[in-house]
């Protein structure tokens, strides 16, 4: 009964931010019956600097006054010390302002926003149903695993979000799993008037030639040097983010220009990664060198957005980072766009993001429920995931040795 609940509160909760996120969108860029790509591609230049500029000074007042009164407490906080709590008014107060960002374009994953939100929700919901300190945990996990499964439609990946919240995949207990994927089932189902049964991206006939088998052996490395650079470089703008002070404002709204600018060259990389990727997927004029500078741009807005105390996710980030890698490759290996662009994206991506979530499963589930791709290039992708993933690891421990 209890994740039912989660997952119905999920639910409602990641349809609302959904809603939301679209409405700014529109709104600040004046476009109606499009995706985001394409309204962008048909705004005025002026009007996506603008667009970002508003929205930016928009959020930074938000944040300002929210810092200003305490920090805000995060699902891995709140999974790491039972004693900690997260308050639903100022979760959910952040998370709002999360999704104004991402909806003007700043160039974070949006997925942090429901995460909390049904994180706190299921704290919320702990205590009343007179749930144990260990059940209480449990639930935090499943809320968040169920708003990633609502806003995106997925609810195999937020199922493995919530179980790798809570320490591996192969530890879990049978309770852990039913729990979490009948909380993932529950949000998704509830989300469906809002986000519909679609998969999230159109994916070509693809054709799997040796090419893309020789490409998902050889480019593995090259993912697990994608994800590191993303990583390294978010995480250190994380640590440096701004204190509460009158450099958030400025300093946020500063980076939302920023993305304004490069919009008017690269109106594929605002937002949370969705335009780049459906950019990868779909033929089109785009080069491969040119994919390569997007691939470098969106790092580097990333990781702007992040150093000036802007909040969000990675995971949609890293897609597409992995997808404008995959694209590269494809274009400057003499590919055609189209199903080979596709198919090398895809492969690229679940490597990318294997090594950023840090599994290869859960990489792979959601680039499969994002795309709905053919089930033998799911497995050339699985393969591709965990090579990267093993390398990652790898080059950690023996970076660990070196140091030690």
């Amino acid at each position: 009964m209890a994740a039912v609940a989660v997952g119905i509160m999920s639910g409602v909760s990641g349809s609302v931010l959904t809603l939301l996120l679209h409405g700014v969108q529109r709104l600040a860029f004046g476009y109606s019956h499009s995706t985001f790509l394409v309204g962008l591609e048909h705004t005025p230049p002026w009007r996506r600097v603008v667009g970002t500029t508003l929205v930016g000074l928009l959020v930074s007042v938000g944040w300002w006054r929210l810092r200003s009164r305490g920090r805000v407490v995060v699902v891995k906080e709140a999974l790491a010390d039972a004693t900690v709590r997260m308050p639903l008014r100022r979760t959910a107060y952040d998370a709002l302002l999360q999704v104004v960002a991402v909806g003007g374009g700043a160039s974070v994953g949006r997925e942090a926003a429901p995460r909390q939100v049904g994180a706190a929700l299921a704290g919320w919901l702990g205590p009343r149903l007179g749930l144990a300190p260990p059940e209480r945990r449990l639930m935090l996990a499943a809320g968040a695993g169920a708003g990633l499964a609502a806003v995106y439609g997925v609810p195999v990946s937020g199922a493995l979000l919530a179980l790798l919240a809570l320490g591996s995949l192969a530890s879990a207990t049978l309770v852990e799993v039913a729990v979490v994927a009948i909380a993932s089932a529950a949000g998704t189902v509830v989300a469906w008037p809002v986000t519909g049964t679609r998969s999230l991206y159109a994916v070509p006939a693809v054709h799997l030639d040796p090419r893309v088998l020789v490409w998902a052996a050889v480019g593995a490395p090259v993912c697990v040097g994608a994800a590191r650079l993303l990583d390294d470089l978010a995480h250190r703008a994380m640590d440096r983010a701004p204190t509460p002070s009158w450099r958030l404002p400025l300093l946020v709204t500063t980076a939302m220009t920023l993305v304004g600018v490069v919009a008017i060259c690269a109106p594929a990389l605002p937002g949370n990664g969705k335009g780049l990727v459906e950019l990868a997927l779909r033929p089109g004029s785009t080069s491969g060198w040119a994919f390569l500078v997007l691939l470098l741009l969106k790092v580097l807005l990333t990781g702007a957005c992040l150093r000036c105390g802007i909040v969000g996710g990675l995971i949609t980030p890293a897609l597409a980072v992995g997808a404008a890698l995959g694209a590269s490759a494809a274009l400057l290996g003499g590919s055609q766009a189209g199903a080979d662009t596709a198919a090398y994206a895809l492969v690229a991506s679940s490597g990318t993001l294997a090594v950023s979530q840090r599994s290869a499963l859960f990489a792979v589930a959601l680039v499969w429920e994002l795309t709905r791709m053919p089930w033998q290039l799911a497995a050339v992708c699985l393969g591709t995931a965990l090579l990267a993933r093993g390398l990652a690891r790898l080059a950690s421990g023996l970076r660990g040795r070196v140091g030690t």
